[in-house]
């Protein structure tokens, strides 16, 4: 039957020696960054003009931005807080909510309370990102959600997240992309420290948590004296913000990408089909360098498993048998290759372009699809096991 997806660019011979591995290598997008994503994924959108208000002017309080009669209204009422805090024979009780006995001022309510002690001890307190405006007087302000009743925001430079700006960005250029980036993060887990309150407003302060965060993490040792952490080890992180090929990823306070040659040793068409904004995954540490003081110097991670993989894509391959058919799902495509998903147990193959459709209809990604197994292959530089198919007919889209 006559090849009906005839590529002129594509010579037979050349793609009979092109192995599955070289092609997705091509593919791969090793040292994308959060910004490189952003730029190439999401379109560009005006900045939300915002007024300059209450929670604004307690944000420049909370960097000493704020002059003249403003400033002599606001240290008069912290020296009045201050000195409700300091009152000479505080009451004292146990607090259900924090475990342990604090001190209770004159005045104040239970969450006044919460917030005044975990601001003194520096608590690291988690939150949602719910919202991202950029304000009136041009900064960047993300919402957190509530704690004990206090409404939270958190601005850029509190944020710890770096952005490359190139040499021929303007202003507004380098602004969207700075929204963009953080309007990715929407829904994501963070955690923060209190650097200021006031009117039931705390502005909070990741980049300070963060640092807290990883230096207890990687410094820990256990009754040995030995270090916790080391490569191998498996540890937690949260997903902050997912684009097709690429996953933005905290691990103990140090952001970290995820790409889909770190996310798993078979092929993955989008990481954004596996990950989601919020999520809880595990990761693993590859590379570990510290310096004599127990500082990090150099840390690599990876979702990859490839041991636990293998033995996995290995039991699968067992039960395909050659020269037979199975309905598969298309995830994706190159220049050169379909890429599928067996339906019957989630088996991965790939059919040529040139040669290896047989359908009338064009297929295309997300097509329902009856495909014969070829052959087993082995991805020769994962080593993963895989299955050449040609596809025969289109049964319709959808999962």
């Amino acid at each position: 039957m006559e090849n009906i997806l005839n590529e002129k660019d594509l010579n037979q011979a050349e793609m009979e020696e092109t192995t599955a591995d070289e092609m997705l290598r091509t593919e791969e997008l090793e040292d994308m960054t959060l910004d490189d994503a952003v730029d190439q994924e999401d379109p560009e959108t005006a900045p939300v003009e915002g007024q300059i208000d209450k929670e604004e002017e307690i944000l420049n309080h909370g960097e000493g931005n704020h002059s003249g009669r403003t400033m002599g209204r606001r240290q008069t009422k912290a020296r009045r807080l201050l000195e409700q805090m300091s009152q000479p024979e505080p009451q004292i009780k146990h607090s259900v909510l924090a475990g342990r006995t604090e001190r209770v001022e004159t005045g104040l309510d239970n969450n006044d309370i919460q917030v005044s002690n975990a601001r003194r001890e520096n608590r690291i307190i988690e939150g949602t990102i719910e919202s991202v405006r950029l304000r009136g007087s041009g900064r960047i302000v993300l919402s957190i959600s509530d704690y004990c009743g206090y409404r939270v925001v958190i601005d850029e430079e509190n944020m710890g997240v770096t952005i490359r700006r190139k040499e021929d960005e303007t202003d507004m250029q380098y602004r969207r992309k700075m929204m963009r980036v953080f309007e990715s993060m929407i829904g994501a887990k963070i955690f923060y420290v209190i650097q200021y309150y006031e009117n039931k407003i705390i502005i909070g302060n990741r980049k300070r948590a963060n640092e807290i965060r990883s230096g207890a993490a990687f410094r820990r040792k256990n009754s040995a004296g030995e270090y916790v952490l080391s490569v191998g080890s498996k540890v937690p992180a949260t997903v902050l913000s997912v684009f097709r090929f690429f996953a933005y990823i905290d691990v103990f306070g140090l952001p970290y990408s995820i790409t889909r040659h770190s996310f798993r040793a078979s092929y993955v068409s989008a990481i954004s089909d596996y990950l989601s904004v919020g999520q809880e995954i595990e990761v693993y540490i590859t590379e570990l360098e510290r310096d004599e003081n127990g500082n990090l110097l150099k840390l690599g991670i990876t979702m990859r498993n490839d041991e636990k993989e293998l033995e996995e894509q290995t039991r699968l391959a067992k039960g395909i048998v050659e020269g037979m058919e199975y309905l598969a799902v298309i995830t994706s495509r190159t220049s050169k290759a379909f890429f599928l998903q067996l339906k019957t147990n989630g088996m991965l193959c790939y059919a040529y372009l040139s040669g290896g459709v047989r359908c009338r209809e064009i297929p295309e990604v997300g097509d329902q699809v009856v495909v014969r197994i070829v052959e087993e292959q082995v991805n020769r530089r994962t080593g993963m096991p895989t299955f050449q198919v040609n596809i025969f007919r289109r049964v319709g889209r959808g999962n």
